[in-house]
């Protein structure tokens, strides 16, 4: 039997990690496939700190210690009928990875709470804002609000929020509106046979009161390690674990004012200045980095049960 993992970000690579601790399937049994441009693990929320090219976390070690194939290449199609994943590698040659179980793992607003803090702080950072209006166009000398207001630049920045790869629209399932798709509490993609989503793209239900999982990596580790657990344990007969994430934070720092580190889907602030800048350096370095590279350590950090529990 074979599993694909499709991506190498956070929730790939802790759904790569559980996968491999299910019911102790060997190799033999049960052959785990990674594939990704390169392996590593690109750290994304540093990558606003200097020199971001830098910002990255090998895992050809940690793989290897979890008996996880590595497959170098970009996937760009997905039958679904044929359980086959098509790739292609740097160089344009084509390879066809057939699977029998798939997992696809391809700026929240603050809230009122905080936002008194983040814009005392902007205010000290010499940082105009312009609040009730979007972008109407964006031209090589500028932008031009939706009020009318033209704002001349050198330089624009847009950081307007992320959707999901757009290899999930050959899935044929429900999306929502930033590509993501539509999953069951245990991650499957509803009548897709074989087909698990998670990380950015999913939408997934952390709880019974109507939150769902925002693109960030808290969220994806944890719902990686489910959707690893479950995807083998369709294929073995062992029970699913269905997903759930009650625990939520939100650290955002503020460059020399410090940082903000907020809990709970209200947003309540905890800590504030240096304290919060700190932990947001700790969560950067230490809480979102790749487990060790020794099998015992590695499929112990993918325990679904106990992956980002805050």
């Amino acid at each position: 039997m074979r599993l694909v993992i499709i991506g190498a970000g956070f929730a790939g690579m802790y759904a790569a990690a559980r996968l491999r601790d299910i019911n102790g399937a060997s190799p033999e049994e049960l052959e785990i496939a990674l594939v990704a441009p390169e392996p590593a693990l690109v750290v994304r929320p540093r990558l606003y700190e200097p020199k971001p090219e830098t910002l990255t976390a090998p895992l050809v070690d940690v793989l290897k210690a979890i008996d996880v194939v590595y497959v170098q290449g970009s996937a760009e199609t997905v039958n679904t009928k044929s359980r086959m994943v098509e790739i292609f590698s740097a160089k344009g040659a084509k390879k066809n990875l057939s699977y029998d179980r798939l997992v696809s793992t391809i700026a929240p607003d603050m809230g009122a709470g905080p936002r008194l803090l983040i814009e005392d702080a902007l205010n000290k950072l010499g940082v105009e804002t312009r609040l009730g209006a979007g972008v109407a166009a964006l031209d090589k000398s500028g932008v031009t609000l939706s009020d009318g207001e033209r704002i001349e630049a050198e330089t624009v920045i847009w950081a307007a929020g992320i959707r999901a790869a757009p290899l999930t629209a050959q899935i044929p399932a429900e999306r929502d509106n930033f590509g993501r798709l539509l999953v069951d509490r245990d991650l499957r993609v509803p009548g897709v046979a074989g087909v698990f989503a998670t990380g950015d793209a999913a939408r997934a239900a952390c709880d019974d009161l109507g939150n769902y999982a925002p693109m960030s990596c808290q969220h994806a580790t944890r719902m990686g390690a489910f959707a690893g657990h479950n995807a083998a344990a369709e294929l073995l007969g062992v029970p699913a674990k269905p997903y759930h994430q009650k625990a939520y934070v939100t650290c955002l720092d503020l460059g020399e004012a410090g940082a903000l580190f907020m809990r709970g889907w209200k947003r309540k602030v905890e800590m504030v200045g240096d304290v919060a800048k700190k932990t947001k350096q700790e969560i950067n370095t230490v809480w979102i980095y790749r487990p060790r590279a020794e099998r015992a350590a590695a499929l112990a950090s993918a325990d679904p049960e106990r992956v980002t529990d805050l």
